[in-house]
């Protein structure tokens, strides 16, 4: 929203509709958005809901890891042990 102005008065806000920006509106809408929600509603059809929200915590790390892979970032310590303590903490709620 803070970059709606500036973005209003410095660009054309015209879409180059090309294969890349088409093929990744299409992976955010289908895969991102419809795709994790259907997933979300069928995990709460079968887990209680503290259970299926603690899984929400592990979208950072995952995401981390994604972008080390991909991307080749740097992984520090502080970043492996958050990512141990969201993990544990993910196990502690999902066991019975």
């Amino acid at each position: 929203m803070a970059a709606t102005i500036p973005a209003i008065g410095l660009e054309s806000l015209a879409t180059r509709w090309e294969l890349t920006f088409v093929s990744a509106m299409v992976w955010l809408i289908l895969g991102v958005s419809l795709a994790a929600y259907a997933l979300m509603w069928l995990l709460l059809s079968r887990l209680d809901a503290t259970r299926v929200a603690s899984l929400f915590y592990l979208g950072p790390p995952v995401t981390m890891i994604m972008a080390w892979i991909a991307f080749g970032d740097t992984l520090q310590s502080t970043d492996v042990i958050g990512l141990i303590i969201v993990a544990a903490g993910v196990v502690v709620v999902q066991r019975k």
